[in-house]
């Protein structure tokens, strides 16, 4: 009789263990559901296992994917009068103590992609080489180490580590209990994953549609968006806003000569040496092909606005070395128009305004002064220059 009552009464603890698991599961899976980030997870999963079970430590490992580097990215214990510094180095959490012994379990797990345990880190071959092994994990009599795996990878993702000072704590039921948890830990996981995909998707989406795919320099979508909102700011505070187009003289020849490759490389440092020359209030656009716009806020007369397209006049024709070894130089055409003077405050209409002073510049090369027209001054010619 003695002996049935002590059988039922462990099984009675066996199904009060479990009931206490299952309860951390469904917990877990609402947390998971509702924290934005795998750090929250680890955390919380940790907490819940110490705070809802009769396990006295639970921790999160990682792996290092360049390194294979362990790392201790959450740990929780029922003791934590004793700490020390965790693997994750300068301003990591404190951890417990024996935070070695998941570490050495969990390598396993990251070695052969399979639970590990239960086992006596005291007396476990894994634990063979640790100096003084009993004594270290003296109040640890049983150990299980769980795979986590995200969406379909092989590989462990995490594991996780339940540390017990119970030897028989890991019951074969108990261990199918915390395979669902690890399992809930990878949904939560994944889910963050996905999340974290479709808002780069979109990000991504909303680049191309605003961008150019080269340069990404604002795209003409992008241009028109943001002309309006210039002529906004120049109309109320009463400043000049001036449009300008510009197109690169002799772009054409050295795209059919070196190849669109060359092209390429052209275009992408004539964008970057047109942004060096920029004011943070400046905006720079590409249109497409060697077309660019410029919008100018802010301009206080010409000589200033003289300034700024020396400057950008003066990088450009600089010589540009293709990877190819070739030293390629082109020079600048550019149209500009000037809000408010200009008549009409819609951005297409600027924007046709400066495409005709351009196409006025690029029709007087050889009379020109300097390598723009404003709209309505035509092209100085070059003897009547001061």
């Amino acid at each position: 009789m003695h002996f049935d009552g002590q059988s039922n009464r462990e099984e009675v603890l066996i199904l009060q263990r479990l009931l206490q698991y299952q309860r951390v599961i469904l917990e877990s899976q609402r947390d998971l559901l509702h924290l934005d980030n795998p750090q929250s997870m680890y955390e919380k999963l940790v907490e819940n296992i110490v705070q809802e079970t009769e396990a006295i430590g639970a921790t999160v490992v990682l792996q290092d994917p360049q390194t294979d580097m362990l790392l201790i990215q959450a740990a929780a214990d029922v003791d934590t009068a004793e700490e020390r510094t965790g693997q994750n180095g300068e301003g990591s959490r404190p951890l417990p103590v024996r935070a070695i012994c998941p570490t050495v379990v969990a390598r396993k797990v990251f070695e052969t992609g399979r639970k590990e345990g239960p086992m006596d880190p005291g007396q476990s071959e894994l634990t063979r080489d640790v100096e003084d092994a009993r004594q270290m994990f003296e109040h640890v009599r049983s150990v299980m180490a769980l795979p986590v795996n995200v969406g379909n990878s092989r590989k462990p993702d995490a594991a996780l580590v339940i540390e017990s000072g119970e030897l028989q704590h890991f019951t074969p039921e108990l261990i199918d209990t915390l395979e669902q948890l690890a399992v809930s830990l990878g949904l939560g996981l994944n889910r963050y994953r996905e999340r974290q995909e479709l808002e780069a998707a979109k990000n991504e989406v909303e680049i191309l549609a605003f961008h150019d795919a080269l340069t990404h320099l604002p795209n003409r979508r992008l241009l028109e968006d943001s002309l309006e909102g210039a002529v906004e700011r120049a109309a109320h505070h009463q400043v000049t806003l001036a449009v300008c187009m510009l197109d690169l003289d002799g772009f054409k020849p050295i795209n059919d000569t070196h190849g669109h490759e060359g092209g390429d490389q052209l275009l992408l440092e004539t964008a970057e040496r047109i942004k060096g020359c920029l004011r943070q209030t400046d905006f720079l656009a590409r249109l497409g092909g060697d077309e660019f716009v410029l919008l100018l806020e802010g301009i206080r007369d010409e000589e200033s606005l003289k300034g700024i397209l020396e400057k950008i006049g003066a990088a450009i024709q600089s010589p540009v070395r293709l990877e190819n070894g070739a030293e390629v130089t082109v020079n600048l055409s550019a149209g500009v128009c000037l809000f408010p003077r200009d008549q009409g405050n819609n951005p297409d209409v600027l924007l046709r305004l400066a495409d005709q002073a351009l196409y006025e510049s690029k029709s007087n090369k050889q009379n020109r002064t300097h390598f723009w027209t404003i709209f309505g001054e035509g092209v100085p010619p070059k003897d009547r220059a001061t």
